[in-house]
């Protein structure tokens, strides 16, 4: 997705969103904090936004959508210490 954002074209963008739409977070992958709340709520955020992110071709809401991917992601590495 970070390369759909910087050169031009949708094929790079295309085919990182699909890929992370088709792999969503499954509780059992967050190992320990397979119960937490607060991290299951995140994976499904970013599931969303993968959603989304396939059907945007503005560079604004590429850009958008990336930036809060990136910090619900951080968020969750930092949850798991990972």
């Amino acid at each position: 997705m970070w390369e759909g954002l910087i050169w031009p074209g949708s094929y790079s963008w295309q085919s990182g969103a699909n890929l992370l739409f088709e792999s969503a977070i499954k509780p059992h992958e967050l190992g320990d904090q397979s119960g937490n709340a607060e991290l299951q709520t995140i994976a499904r955020r970013i599931h969303q936004l993968a959603a989304t992110a396939t059907m945007v071709q503005k560079a604004e809401e590429r850009a958008e959508i990336y930036a809060e991917f990136l910090a619900n992601c951080g968020g969750c590495h930092k949850a798991l210490q990972d």
